[in-house]
């Protein structure tokens, strides 16, 4: 399979916000099944053009980027704080009772679990090469909040958390070193001084505006609430076979992308409903298998606009004919979030 993805500029290509999606994929290779885009002939060649990519443009612009100095001192700011935490964690894993580890782990739960939060809620950066360097800061984060996770993993004994607990602390001892590695040097490309250090805080980041699509048209208070039921099936070699059911009608056009934790993507496809039926396919990362770890699935029901006119005639030109906690009326989307643990 081959995939092209193509973008009028660099901030585009970081956020994803792609002019044309170009897909190949061998119509005499039954290993990969994958949901052809939009567009597609008979000799396995599929693409989609958006018709949204100005309205993303102006979006990210205004609501999504932050500035680069800001973002390198919220982030240095919030791994020195937690950096005592993680070593005093490592020093129980090391010397003490699981139990003890256990309890250390539960009073400092909380203070983590704000850090990464709070990391996740600041913009991106326009610049690709930096913006790699940051996830590092990401994650560090998450493999400090997935020790409580595996901590109070159901089904596991004393040995199989602390294998996973030791596989978190390697992670963030990884990523920690290439925060180390890199500090100095973003520091002087950035021009970060003494004072830019003490008055930027990311306890008190300035509020970033937000979108809000205002309705025109009345909620249909006999619309059907929207729902989902989404499988996943780990295959062979950790690859992952995406499908389920869900009551949208005919036509829906939905998008899935698959995130580790950090938010990299690693994957995505479309896939129609009929019959009250999707299927995304068969997703491998980069060839390969996924590794073992939590993961995101977050599926979406487009803007109205560019879905096919068959499903837009019947869900509304805002989604007016739909409803339930799915449906986000600021856009108008609909959207669908899940946790999996690929093991």
């Amino acid at each position: 399979m081959v995939s092209v993805f193509v973008a009028k500029t660099g901030e585009d290509y970081i956020l994803y916000n792609w002019i044309l999606r170009y897909m190949w994929c061998n119509p005499l290779n039954d290993n990969i099944q994958m949901q052809p885009l939009k567009q597609r002939d008979k000799d396995g060649y599929s693409w989609d053009e958006s018709n949204t990519y100005s309205v993303m443009a102006d979006y990210n612009d205004k609501y999504v980027f932050e500035n680069d100095k800001h973002l390198f001192v919220y982030k240095k700011k919030l791994y020195d704080e937690v950096q005592p935490i993680h070593k005093e964690l490592v020093f129980y894993f090391n010397d003490h009772e699981f139990q003890e580890l256990f309890d250390i782990i539960n009073i400092y739960i909380s203070k983590i679990n704000e850090i990464y939060f709070l990391n996740d809620s600041f913009g991106v950066s326009r610049n690709i090469e930096f913006k790699a360097y940051l996830s590092n800061f990401t994650d560090y984060f998450i493999a400090l909040d997935n020790i409580y996770f595996w901590a109070n993993k159901e089904n596991l004994n004393e040995r199989q958390k602390a294998y996973h607990i030791s596989r978190c602390f390697e992670d963030a001892h990884n990523s920690s070193e290439e925060i180390v590695d890199y500090i100095s040097y973003w520091q002087v490309k950035l021009a970060i001084s003494e004072n830019d250090y003490n008055s930027i805080d990311p306890y008190t980041v300035p509020e970033r505006a937000t979108y809000k699509f205002e309705p025109t048209i009345p909620i249909n208070p006999d619309g059907i609430e929207v729902d989902f039921n989404v499988e996943v099936e780990l295959i062979e070699d950790r690859a992952l076979h995406i499908f389920g059911t869900t009551n949208l009608f005919n036509h829906a056009s939905l998008l899935i992308n698959v995130r580790k934790q950090s938010g990299q993507l690693c994957g995505s496809n479309k896939a129609s409903v009929m019959a009250g039926h999707f299927d995304f396919g068969i997703f491998n990362f980069k060839g390969n298998g996924y590794v073992a770890g939590l993961y995101f699935i977050e599926m979406s029901l487009s803007l109205p606009s560019i879905q096919p006119k068959l499903f837009q005639n019947k869900a509304g030109i805002e989604y007016e004919n739909l409803k339930g906690p799915y449906v986000d009326r600021t856009v108008p989307m609909v959207k669908y979030r899940k946790e999996i643990s690929v093991e």
